[in-house]
C-alpha cells in the first residue's frame, strides 16, 4: 500500500509540474517512516518475548541500575558484539556488571524495557548513568578509558 501511495504522488506530482523533493530526501524520509515502523515492531516482539510482568516495577529496576552502577552491560552470551564489550572491559580492569537476557529471569522483560526507553541495539553499555555506544570503537579512539575513570568503574592507576 505504501509503494502505491508513494508511486500515485509522485505520478501526480509529475503530471500537475509540481516540484518534487530530490530522490535523495525522498530516500531518507522514506527510511526514516520504515525505520520508525521497524522500531516499535520491535518493542512489541520484545514485549511477547516478556511475557507477563509488572513493566513499572522492571522499568524502575533498569533505570535504577543504570543510574547506580558504574558500568552496566545489557546484552546476550550469543550476541558476538556483547561478548566484545565484556572483553574489553575486562582487559582494563573495569568493574562492571553484566545483564544477559538470556539468563536472568527478569532478562527478555529488562530488553523490552530498554528497547522502550529508546535503547535497540545492543549490547547497551552504560557508565556514570551515560550510553557509551560502541566500546570497541571508543576503546580504539582513546575515548573509553576516561569514560571508564569518569564513572568509578576504572581507577586511573588501575591495571590488569
Amino acid at each position: 500500500m505504501l509503494r502505491v501511495t508513494i508511486a500515485l504522488s509522485l505520478s501526480v506530482a509529475g503530471a500537475l509540474q509540481l516540484p518534487v523533493a530530490p530522490r535523495s530526501v525522498l530516500h531518507v524520509r522514506h527510511r526514516q517512516a520504515v525505520m520508525g515502523l521497524f522500531d516499535g515492531l520491535q518493542a512489541g516482539v520484545a514485549k511477547l518475548q516478556a511475557g507477563d510482568y509488572d513493566e513499572a516495577e522492571i522499568k524502575r529496576r533498569v533505570e535504577n541500575q543504570i543510574r547506580m552502577k558504574p558500568c552496566i552491560i545489557y546484552g546476550m552470551k550469543s550476541c558476538g558484539k556483547c561478548e566484545e564489550a565484556r572483553t574489553v572491559l575486562n582487559v582494563h580492569g573495569a568493574v562492571h556488571t553484566y545483564i544477559d537476557f538470556e539468563e536472568d529471569d527478569d532478562g527478555m522483560a529488562m530488553k523490552a524495557e530498554l528497547i522502550g526507553l529508546g535503547h535497540s541495539s545492543f549490547p547497551a553499555v552504560f557508565a556514570g548513568g551515560k550510553l557509551l555506544g560502541d566500546v570497541k570503537k571508543m576503546d580504539d579512539a582513546g575515548e573509553l578509558v576516561p569514560a571508564l575513570i569518569s564513572s568509578g568503574s576504572l581507577v586511573p592507576t588501575q591495571r590488569i
